[in-house]
């Protein structure tokens, strides 16, 4: 059945917030197959120049064919440099 999909999840970012501190970066991070995610680990690399800064957030649960969001935190500004934002790893619920 189509529990046997592994997610097809497509992490996307949002509009940088500037905090006194730090850039927070929102993302959605969509499932586009009908498996289910657990634990979603999602990076985020930020190369500014020749220095490069990573951030990591975990969701929860993502069902099939639903949407997670949540937030990454850099140092750095990221409206400065180049942002990837990718799934590292799940479980299965």
């Amino acid at each position: 059945g189509s529990s046997e999909q592994p997610p097809d999840i497509v992490v996307l970012p949002g509009e940088i917030i500037a905090t006194q501190s730090s850039y927070v970066v929102p993302f959605k991070a969509s499932n586009g197959s009908g498996g289910t995610a657990a634990a979603v680990q999602i990076e985020g690399k930020l190369e500014v120049g020749s220095m490069i800064e990573t951030s990591q957030a975990t969701i929860d649960y993502i069902a099939g064919r639903s949407t997670g969001e949540g937030s990454l935190i850099f140092t750095s500004d990221p409206r400065q440099g180049r942002l990837t934002l990718r799934v590292t790893g799940y479980q299965k619920p």
